[in-house]
């Protein structure tokens, strides 16, 4: 299979570079069903313009975020997973980190604090950071597609939950602050995504995106997490700059990091102009 034109999914440059090639499955890469493994066969080019790694496919790939992604990341163990995330001691919590960045950033610089800031979490999985957010007295709604984690968000966690797909749910209340934590990278237009939370936003509001970081992965090898089949997209703060440009959302801070859990990560904060 040829592709017909190799092109940055981010900042549309055609001058890429082929950089990690795969003909089997990572040790450690999550199986999912509706995949042939027998064809496994993907690469990532890299954007020589912005640094941004775009995925391309030489097999069929099926939806992995409905009722099958809890199934093959959980074992269908929602709740379990949930208790035991939950319980990390700070120091080994990415979440810990995650919701003391977004607390203090919203306090120090741009909002006072009150009960009534409304977040939306989009893709929230097992609920950790809307749980935890909404324990520091954020108003938080959470957003997923697979209607067993919505039941879980709203029967365990106590947590307002949309079931839907972003691109395709409608969306009435508009939200000071919308999270994109570890989301973008599983879609592909990840510019129509992003320009849909910001239409959600009220005015003077933030989208807070967390990625991962191509430039920090890349380092260590095709065999990092931030390179597995999920990952549609590997980010450049560059890659990010670009996004937002485009969108014409303000960066009021980016930064890359290295997390407890090991993964390399970006986050930023975006303002709605």
């Amino acid at each position: 299979m040829k592709f017909k034109m190799l092109i940055c999914k981010v900042c549309k440059s055609s001058n890429l570079v082929k950089k990690f090639e795969y003909f089997k499955r990572p040790h450690d890469e999550t199986i999912y069903a509706g995949i042939n493994y027998g064809k496994y066969h993907r690469i990532y080019y890299k954007c020589l313009k912005c640094g941004h790694y775009s995925g391309y496919f030489k097999m069929k790939i099926n939806n992995l975020y409905s009722s099958t992604y809890n199934d093959a990341t959980y074992s269908g163990k929602i709740k379990k997973n949930f208790d035991k995330i939950n319980n990390l001691p700070s120091s080994k919590s990415d979440n810990y980190y995650r919701v003391e960045r977004i607390d203090n950033f919203l306090k120090k610089n741009f909002f006072k604090r009150s009960k009534k800031m409304k977040i939306l979490d989009v893709g929230s999985g097992l609920g950790i950071f809307p749980f935890k957010m909404s324990k520091k007295k954020y108003d938080v709604t959470a957003l997923d597609p697979d209607r067993r984690s919505c039941l879980h968000l709203k029967k365990n966690l106590k947590i307002k939950a949309l079931h839907g797909d972003f691109l395709k749910i409608k969306i009435k209340k508009k939200f000071q602050l919308v999270t994109l934590n570890k989301v973008i990278e599983h879609v592909e237009d990840t510019i129509n995504f992003v320009n849909k939370a910001k239409k959600i936003l009220k005015p003077g509001g933030f989208i807070y995106i967390e990625v991962p970081d191509a430039q920090g992965a890349a380092k260590h090898g095709k065999y990092r997490e931030e390179f597995f089949i999920d990952h549609l997209h590997v980010f450049s703060k560059k890659s990010l700059n670009y996004l937002a440009k485009q969108l014409r959302l303000k960066i009021k801070h980016m930064d890359a990091i290295r997390e407890p859990s090991s993964k390399f990560s970006i986050f930023a904060f975006l303002e709605k102009k």
